[in-house]
Parts: structure tokens; sequence; C-alpha cells
């Protein structure tokens, strides 16, 4: 709603700097999620002593990105949401529904691994991580263009 309301006002370079602040904070939770998979198998150990179970650092790993790619997409959804434009959003989430699908129900004729639909998730949502940062920084310069004119 700060966002909507910033962009009501013409105030996008509030909005920019939000982003930009929203940025910092989504890297340090990355940089917190990375120290976490690093050292799950100690904290595992110490948590359940002799019953500890062996981490699978390849599906640890599938969480990571899957944590990350989330982290970037509600910085994405949040802005484009308070500036009502979600017309890229909505075409990539679709994009990212088919093709989790299609590509899980051909995984799964190839592993009975489940971690892969956390992968696929994450890997689906790729493009939309890349691609909406473009268009929202496209959207607020056309927006700072106009209101200085």
């Amino acid at each position: 709603s700060a966002i909507t309301k910033a962009y009501t006002q013409k105030r996008y370079q509030w909005i920019i700097k939000l982003q930009k602040v929203l940025y910092y904070i989504a890297f340090g939770c990355i940089i917190i999620e990375c120290i976490a998979v690093i050292l799950l198998q100690p904290i595992i150990n110490i948590w359940l002593g002799d019953r500890a179970i062996e981490v699978n650092y390849l599906t640890a790993s599938y969480f990571l990105l899957y944590g990350v790619i989330m982290i970037w997409v509600a910085i994405q959804s949040t802005i484009v949401a308070g500036l009502g434009t979600l017309k890229t959003q909505i075409k990539f989430y679709l994009f990212a529904a088919i093709f989790k699908i299609i590509i899980i129900t051909i995984a799964a004729q190839f592993t009975n691994d489940w971690s892969i639909v956390v992968l696929i998730t994450a890997l689906g949502l790729l493009p939309y991580c890349i691609y909406q940062p473009i268009v929202i920084k496209k959207e607020l310069k056309i927006l700072e263009l106009q209101t200085s004119k």
C-alpha cells in the first residue's frame, strides 16, 4: 500500500529507493539462507543427537534456489502490485504453471525424487525473476520522464 500511495503521489524516486532497500534486504536473506544450508548438518546433529539424519545437500540446494527465487518474486510482485502493472507478472506466472506441469510430468517418468518438484518450480519462475525487474525499471523511467515535463 505504501508503493501505491507513492505512485498516486508521483513519488517515483521513493519507489526506486525502496526497491534498492528491498534488494539489499533480499541479498542479506540470501546470504543467511546460504549459511543455513552450509550449517544444516551440524545443526541437525546438535538438535537430534544420535538420531540425526544425514542431510542431502542436493535437495537442500534445491530448497536454497527455491528460497532465493521466492524472495526475489516477492519483491517484484510487491512493486508491480503497488504500481498496478500486473500484465508481465500474469504472463510469466502462466508460463511457470504450464512449464511446471509439463516438466514435472516428464520428469516423473525418469525419477522418483520428489525434490525435483521444488527445483522445477524454481526454474519455472526464473524467467519472471529476470524479466520483471527490467520492466519495472522501464516503467519507472517512463513515469519519471512524464512528471518532469
